[in-house]
């Protein structure tokens, strides 16, 4: 007996081609376009950033442009910084005073006549310093470098030593007052020693000059460019 029920037969080859082929066409060919597309690998150390670039030069004068001499830093150490100490120890036991060491901004080598122990402000600008100075070179992607201050606060028996050995060692130098540090311009360290890209001190040296000028210019500090003592001298004002 037949069904009374007539139903209609689905073809399903048009859906098919017109549909479902062209889909599975589509997604084939965008996973074979993926796992062909290689991979972006980033160069560790770019190449490309040292080819064609300006260099840093400063431009201007070291002598003239950093020449505040000893009596005008002095007296912004007599303001801003803290009585003189007898002794090494006494100065690790004076308020007011933050011990430095080297850090991600910038290197305390070892010291021989002075102590890493400055005024806060001191010790805030140094900080602000080596921060501008590695965000030049890391804004052109070149390699990095920290400055190294190469002397801190003096006590009254370093000053006596260094003037031992030194007789133009001033007796009322400014490192007496932890407001004074001298920061090196002939050397500089290098952060990733396993780069094999380098930039001269020379040139290292002119882009501090940049960095140092803009503080000086804000009233921030005051600076000497030390010919013998190959360093810049900078007083926090």
């Amino acid at each position: 007996m037949k069904n009374n029920d007539t139903r209609e037969r689905i073809y399903w080859r048009p859906y098919f081609t017109r549909y479902v082929l062209p889909l599975a066409v589509v997604v084939a060919l965008l996973s074979a376009w993926v796992s062909d597309e290689a991979p972006i690998v980033r160069e560790p150390y770019p190449m490309s950033a040292m080819e064609h670039r300006s260099t840093f030069r400063y431009q201007g004068s070291f002598n003239r442009d950093f020449n505040d001499l000893n009596d005008i830093q002095l007296t912004a150490a007599l303001n801003k910084g803290v009585a003189p100490a007898r002794t090494r120890q006494e100065m690790e036991r004076r308020k007011g005073m933050v011990h430095i060491c080297t850090n991600p901004n910038y290197v305390v080598e070892d010291l021989t006549h002075s102590v890493p122990y400055v005024v806060e402000d001191m010790a805030d600008l140094l900080d602000e310093i080596g921060l501008a100075f590695i965000g030049e070179l890391a804004k052109d992607t070149l390699p990095l470098y920290r400055p190294i201050i190469t002397s801190v606060t003096r006590t009254e028996e370093d000053v006596k030593k260094l003037r031992r050995g030194n007789g133009n060692a001033s007796e009322n130098s400014t490192h007496q007052y932890g407001t004074t540090v001298d920061i090196s311009w002939r050397r500089f360290d290098k952060v990733d020693h396993l780069d094999p890209r380098s930039l001269s001190d020379e040139e290292l040296k002119h882009l501090l000059a940049i960095v140092l000028r803009r503080f000086h210019d804000d009233g921030r500090v005051y600076i000497k460019h030390e010919r013998r003592q190959a360093c810049f001298h900078m007083t926090v004002r």
